[in-house]
């Protein structure tokens, strides 16, 4: 029952992103939720370096 309720929300959650109906909270671009996407005009790769001081 579990199981199929959890891939269920999955398959939803694919077909939402899938159709775009999701907006940036940063850049207001479909698609995606925030700027850690990748493909966000915001997106900020993370390096080795940050961190340090």
């Amino acid at each position: 029952m579990y199981k199929s309720f959890i891939i269920q929300k999955i398959r939803s959650i694919k077909e939402k992103h899938k159709n775009q109906h999701t907006k940036c909270r940063d850049c207001y671009e479909p698609g995606h939720f925030d700027k850690r996407y990748y493909k966000c005009k915001y997106y900020k790769a993370v390096n080795a370096d940050d961190g340090k001081q």
